[in-house]
């Protein structure tokens, strides 16, 4: 039995992903929201938002809808994971057994560069001494429903900066360092199988 219950917000885009996520996300036991823009294709259970205004991160839009319309409870805890992020197997029973309202893991960025540009293959710890700009993604940080509701995502591709910095100024977090999100897990060539 754990603690906390989880929530997932994941702005979602690329299909193929959906039930790879579906069953991993269902044995790791958390209640996961998909939302879409309202123009998707999507035939799967999920939430359609407004397309992002221009000039707007789409993650970050989405994140942020999902922040006003939706109910936020409290007690429970709540992550962003990106539509071919994972989560390593047993993440949540590790995090729950750690007390606060925000917590921050690490992320393992894979053992191959691609050719996406920024990210590369290493490893973020969950430390104090990453706690800035580059050296931390949204999927890092977990939050309680509380801790949601005051905080938003910036507008641009570095907005989850905005929001990071935010909630770690206002909520000194714990930090997890021996649970890992596997970034960018499902883009082909940067993990090895």
């Amino acid at each position: 039995m754990r603690n906390h219950i989880y929530h997932v917000i994941t702005p979602f885009s690329r299909m193929e992903n959906y039930p790879v996520l579906k069953a991993m996300l269902d044995a790791q036991r958390v209640e996961w929201h998909v939302v879409v823009d309202e123009g998707s294709a999507a035939t799967f259970p999920c939430l359609r938002c407004p397309r992002a205004p221009e000039l707007w991160n789409p993650g970050g839009w989405i994140f942020n809808w999902f922040i006003r319309n939706e109910e936020i409870h409290d007690g429970d805890r709540y992550s962003y994971l990106s539509d071919d992020d994972f989560y390593e197997p047993g993440f949540f029973d590790k995090i729950d057994a750690r007390a606060g309202e925000a917590l921050v893991v690490s992320m393992n960025r894979g053992q191959h560069q691609t050719p996406n540009p920024g990210y590369p293959a290493d490893t973020l710890v969950g430390c104090p001494e990453n706690i800035h700009h580059g050296k931390i993604g949204m999927e890092q940080i977990i939050v309680s429903g509380k801790v949601l509701r005051q905080h938003r995502h910036g507008r641009g591709a570095d907005g989850d900066w905005d929001f990071i910095s935010s909630v770690v100024h206002c909520h000194p977090p714990a930090f997890v360092p021996e649970a890992f999100v596997w970034f960018n897990y499902l883009e082909p060539g940067r993990w090895d199988a």
